[in-house]
C-alpha cells in the first residue's frame, strides 16, 4: 500500500496527490513543476507529526489484532516510508513479521526500534521470545531427526539460546514490574541450563582433548 492509498483509507485527504503533468511545456518550466511537487511532497510527509503517526500505528495494531497481518504489514511499512525514525512502529512491524513467521524479518525490525531507543523494553523481551523459540523449534526439529547432537545444529541451538538470553537480560534492566522480573529470571535459569547442556554436547563430542 502506498502512501496516499494508506492516507485515504483513513479518510484523510491528500491534495497532492494526483496533481496532472501539464503537456506542451517548456522544459524548463516542467523542471520547476517537478521541482514544485517534490517540494510540496516533502513537505507534505514531513508535517506528519507523532500524534499522527500513532494513529496510523493504532491502525496497523487493529489490523493484527484482526488477523489482517499483511495489511497490518502493508501499512507499517507505508509508515516507515512517512518517518523511519519512529521505533514503535519498527516494534509493531517487528510483531507483525513474527505472527506471520517471518522471524528474520522480525528480529531486523526490533532491532532496528532498540537501535532508535534503547530502553523500548518490550522489543527486547519480543527479541528474547524470538530467539528462545527459534532454538526451541530447533531442538524439536533435530530430535524428530536424530540430529540433536550434529556440529552445526548444536552451534545453532546455541547461537539462539544466547541470543535470547541477552535479549531477556536487557528487559530485565529495564522492567519496574516485580512479577515480571521473577518470571524473566525463571526463563534465564531455564535458557542457561539449555545452554549448559548443548555445550557440554561440544565438549563431549567434538573437544578432540576429549578422550
Amino acid at each position: 500500500m502506498n502512501y496516499n492509498n494508506m492516507i485515504k483509507s483513513l479518510n484523510k485527504e491528500n491534495e497532492y496527490g494526483n496533481l496532472p503533468l501539464l503537456r506542451g511545456l517548456k522544459m524548463i518550466h516542467y523542471r520547476f513543476k517537478l521541482f514544485s511537487l517534490i517540494v510540496l511532497f516533502t513537505l507534505l510527509l514531513t508535517s506528519c507529526s507523532n500524534l499522527d503517526i500513532q494513529t496510523l500505528n493504532l491502525k496497523a495494531k487493529q489490523l493484527i489484532d484482526s488477523g489482517d497481518i499483511d495489511g497490518a504489514i502493508g501499512r507499517l511499512e507505508s509508515i516507515n516510508d512517512l518517518n523511519p525514525a519512529f521505533p514503535q512502529t519498527h516494534y509493531n512491524l517487528g510483531i507483525a513479521y513474527y505472527k506471520k513467521g517471518e522471524f528474520d524479518k522480525a528480529v531486523k525490525s526490533l532491532n532496528e526500534a532498540v537501535r532508535l531507543d534503547p530502553k523500548l523494553g518490550d522489543a527486547y523481551y519480543s527479541l528474547g521470545v524470538i530467539y528462545e523459540d527459534l532454538a526451541l523449534t530447533d531442538i524439536e526439529k533435530a530430535s524428530k531427526d536424530n540430529k540433536i547432537e550434529n556440529l552445526e545444529v548444536v552451534n545453532k541451538i546455541l547461537e539462539n539460546l544466547k541470543y535470547s538470553q541477552e535479549s531477556y537480560k536487557k528487559y530485565l534492566n529495564l522492567t519496574q514490574n516485580p512479577s515480571e522480573t521473577e518470571d524473566i529470571k525463571i526463563k534465564l535459569e531455564n535458557i542457561n541450563n539449555d545452554i549448559n547442556k548443548y555445550q557440554s554436547i561440544l565438549i563431549e563430542k567434538y573437544d578432540p582433548n576429549q578422550e
